[in-house]
């Protein structure tokens, strides 16, 4: 088979110079420019996914010496994977135009932005950055991501049942500590640790964090209404004070009985 004739066939019954204004098509070069091509207006043709993948393939058979166009082809394939240009359409149609990631609404601290390359200009930072915000499940991300991932950014997971529990906080009651987090803008982490030793920070559903609230404890110093308010008059740590209670040699620090 002559792949090159067959290949200026494609060409001139299906290529189009402009980019029509229904469908998908993309831009290909009639001479690629790893064997001496150029981006001109003369070089430079409008195919459809279809006759893209067959543009190629045809390339790559009328020009077996050229390393590059076989790599062109294999890219334009898939690196491990026999696909047919049908298949081939139907998946770059998915994940191209509209339905890229880059054309999707995304949300940062500024507000919304119609693209991930809009938002990126505006933060003065590449769009990569932008889109890692966008599916990063860190707290100082959590303003980023896409309008159609903001419910299951924050999903919680089995390995995680703690981090939906509702946290009382001075500020109010936050449906998780990853909400508490953002809000006091701390890792998820520390608002755990602040459950077990603030006695204003604690979780509503867990009883114990609770009694710990309400504990008082008594030191050399006097009484306490708990064990870090304790621990900061004596300018030690709240688990000091803890280990102290319920050791019998220090017959000065012990809880209340109000369990």
């Amino acid at each position: 088979m002559n792949y090159l004739l067959q290949y200026q066939k494609l060409l001139d019954k299906h290529g189009v110079d402009r980019l029509p204004e229904k469908g998908y098509f993309e831009r290909h070069h009639i001479l690629p420019k790893c064997v001496g091509g150029d981006s001109t207006v003369d070089n430079l043709i409008y195919l459809s996914l279809r006759c893209h993948y067959l543009a190629h393939y045809l390339l790559y058979k009328a020009f077996p010496e050229h390393k590059c166009l076989a790599y062109a082809f294999m890219l334009i394939s898939g690196r491990n994977q026999k696909i047919n240009s049908k298949v081939f359409a139907e998946i770059r149609e998915k994940i191209s135009g509209k339905n890229h990631e880059k054309s999707v609404k995304v949300h940062t601290p500024l507000g919304w932005f119609n693209s991930v390359r809009e938002a990126a200009k505006a933060h003065n930072i590449s769009h990569p950055i932008i889109s890692k915000k966008c599916k990063s499940k860190k707290f100082f991300h959590s303003e980023y991501y896409y309008e159609t991932n903001f419910e299951d950014k924050f999903e919680n997971t089995d390995r995680a049942k703690h981090l939906g529990k509702k946290v009382v906080t001075p500020d109010g009651v936050f449906n998780s500590v990853r909400e508490a987090g953002a809000f006091y803008k701390v890792y998820h982490s520390t608002i755990s640790k602040w459950c077990k030793s603030k006695p204003d920070f604690y979780y509503l559903e867990e009883a114990i964090c609770n009694k710990k609230a309400k504990r008082k404890v008594h030191t050399p110093l006097g009484w306490f209404d708990s064990v870090s308010m304790a621990a900061k008059a004596e300018n030690t740590f709240p688990g000091t004070i803890s280990s102290r209670c319920k050791n019998s040699n220090f017959s000065d620090y012990y809880y209340s009985e109000q369990d």
